[in-house]
């Protein structure tokens, strides 16, 4: 899982690096010396370091890569989140991990017994240890599209006070420390965030083992009928599909 999503995103990295506003170009070395690492851990605790540590490299890239001044990006933050990028991304994580969910439950796992994530009390872990692949060829990558194209503008979004329920003076201002303000996405940015996510998951790329177009959608729910099976000992190791 974790050696999918590094490669992903080293995928996509290379694919927008000519693009960017800065010079990436060490940012990729960081990501494959991570990937080369995902191999050589001795622990799971070692594991969920390395994941870490390449999603920050990650996350540095999409700063560079995202073109709007507005578009405000700084680290990723959440519960709430401190900036526009942020809002949108905890959102399409969230849409995402509910179709990944559905894909769980149809295979009659129990979403909350996973393997990469710590169990916890009321957490899916299962359904974040599958989304982790999924993150940057759907979510991350209709994120930098929905900011890139123009399709989200500054109206999208409001300061917010998540504690009172009210909105606050401000828009894309960056809110730093433990405050309970944050950037809240509004509906009509919403209404297009879901639209491009939909259009996203209904797109088609070729999945290797069946060696055939395949919607990611359908993919969500083969990359969990393949984990089953991995339980069950029919087939040997988990394996990611390939995003180029």
């Amino acid at each position: 899982m974790v050696r999918g999503k590094i490669a992903h995103q080293l995928a996509y990295l290379q694919k927008h690096l000519g693009n960017l506003r800065e010079d990436g170009g060490s940012l990729r070395g960081e990501l494959r010396q991570y990937l080369e690492k995902v191999d050589k851990v001795s622990s799971l605790e070692s594991l969920r370091g390395v994941e870490g540590m390449a999603s920050r490299v990650f996350y540095d890239f999409m700063r560079m890569h995202l073109k709007p001044e507005w578009a405000v990006f700084r680290k990723r933050t959440k519960h709430p989140p401190k900036s526009n990028v942020n809002a949108v991304l905890s959102f399409l994580y969230t849409v995402l991990g509910a179709k990944v969910r559905c894909a769980v439950e149809l295979q009659g796992l129990d979403p909350m017994v996973g393997c990469l994530h710590e169990l916890a009390y009321g957490r899916d872990a299962l359904v974040y240890d599958l989304v982790e692949e999924f993150r940057t060829p759907v979510a991350d990558a209709v994120c930098c599209a929905l900011f890139n194209l123009g399709i989200l503008e500054p109206q999208d979004f409001r300061l917010y006070d998540f504690e009172r329920e009210v909105e606050v003076a401000g828009v894309q201002e960056v809110v730093e420390g433990g405050s309970s303000k944050g950037i809240l996405l509004m509906e009509s940015g919403m209404r297009k965030v879901l639209q491009r996510f939909e259009e996203k998951m209904a797109s088609e790329i070729v999945y290797g083992p069946e060696q055939r177009q395949m919607s990611y959608q359908e993919i969500v729910y083969a990359q969990a009928a393949h984990y089953k099976k991995v339980l069950l000992g029919e087939v040997a190791a988990y394996r990611s599909f390939a995003y180029r």
